[in-house]
């Protein structure tokens, strides 16, 4: 489907691929989820819900975070926000955030990772339960330099993954949010 632009991929423990895409760049982007061969498609977030989604992930519910790409250095209007595994209508988890970027979940649930592309930041965050957020539970734990953090994966130690935009880098955390590594791409200083 040419009008939808994919940003974000993420396959639920039945099957079905879902996908954040940010629409027109404004304020109309959807989650829509699939059959694995492409068919079937359903709206999970309308466009009329005025999200940008850019980036997705399922906790062990079956419900999922996903970012909001809204704002600017100046504006933090994007956030995060969570889908029950029923469905429903989007809940607040974390406000304010200045083009919230990509987002991972610790293994054991409870640790949210975001980035925010025109913030610079990777955010750890300790969730209460799937839409609050810990007593003293939210903290900054890097700021980058030069361009901005963008998707974010986690492993099955907790260790954390940040593409670095148009770096051609992707720099490695550890489950505490410690830089401890990166990886240099091919061609990265031919600028691929």
């Amino acid at each position: 489907d040419r009008e939808l632009r994919p940003e974000g991929l993420a396959v639920h423990s039945g099957g079905r691929v879902y996908m954040a895409e940010l629409g027109d760049f404004k304020s109309r982007g959807s989650v829509v989820s699939m059959a694995a061969d492409g068919s079937d498609v359903r709206t999970i977030v309308s466009r009329d819900d005025g999200f940008l989604p850019d980036d997705l992930v399922f906790d062990k519910e079956g419900g999922f975070y996903f970012t909001d790409f809204k704002g600017g250095s100046s504006l933090p209007s994007g956030g995060v926000y969570y889908i029950a595994p029923g469905g429903g209508k989007p809940v607040m988890v974390v406000p304010n955030l200045r083009i919230a970027n990509g987002i991972g979940l610790s293994p054991d649930g409870k640790t949210l990772w975001v980035t925010e592309l025109a913030g610079g930041q990777l955010h750890r965050i300790s969730l209460a339960d799937a839409t609050t957020i810990a007593p003293f539970g939210s903290s900054v734990v890097y700021n980058f330099v030069g361009g901005g953090s963008d998707s974010v994966r986690v492993d099955a130690d907790g260790n954390v993954y940040v593409a670095m935009y148009g770096q051609g880098r992707i720099m490695v955390f550890n489950p505490l949010g410690f830089p401890v590594g990166q990886y240099l791409l091919p061609g990265r200083g031919d600028g691929h």
